[in-house]
């Protein structure tokens, strides 16, 4: 999707994943835990930035950053939110109805609509299935394999 939209603009670029490793609480708590510099690490080892870009704006988030002796810079957001769309797919795909009167489709670029709706299982079936994360510190864990 990211792709879809921003194929206009050659400087994106999509980087590797970061693995956590069970058990996941050893990542905790943050700062003082050695495997969650670890994990800092390998999220940063293939940014070139100088500055990590936040977009929330967050205060508590950009103190956290900084404690990882990251430098967010506060950026402006792109009008489409993710966890908007995120939501009401959500809820179509669980209620079968448009979420709070407005309907994803007006918030995605035509292309990313496309990808959706050739995907509709999918949603679907993620939608329908039970959560098994847990949220810890704003971060989401899986359940099994925390201890």
């Amino acid at each position: 999707m990211l792709e879809s939209v921003f194929s206009h603009n050659n400087n994106i670029s999509i980087l590797p994943d970061y693995t956590f490793f069970y058990p996941f609480i050893k990542y905790l708590p943050p700062l003082i835990s050695p495997y969650s510099w670890i994990l800092r690490n390998q999220i940063l080892r293939n940014i070139k930035e100088n500055d990590f870009v936040a977009y929330t704006g967050d205060r508590i988030e950009s103190i956290g950053l900084r404690l990882y002796k990251l430098h967010p810079t506060k950026s402006k957001r792109l009008e489409i939110s993710a966890s908007d769309v995120k939501e009401m797919l959500y809820h179509q795909a669980i209620k079968g109805r448009v979420y709070d009167g407005e309907v994803w489709h007006d918030k995605v670029p035509e292309t990313v609509v496309g990808l959706i709706k050739e995907n509709w299982k999918i949603i679907e079936k993620y939608a329908k299935s039970p959560d098994f994360t847990m949220r810890i510190m704003g971060m989401k864990f899986p359940k099994e394999g925390l201890f």
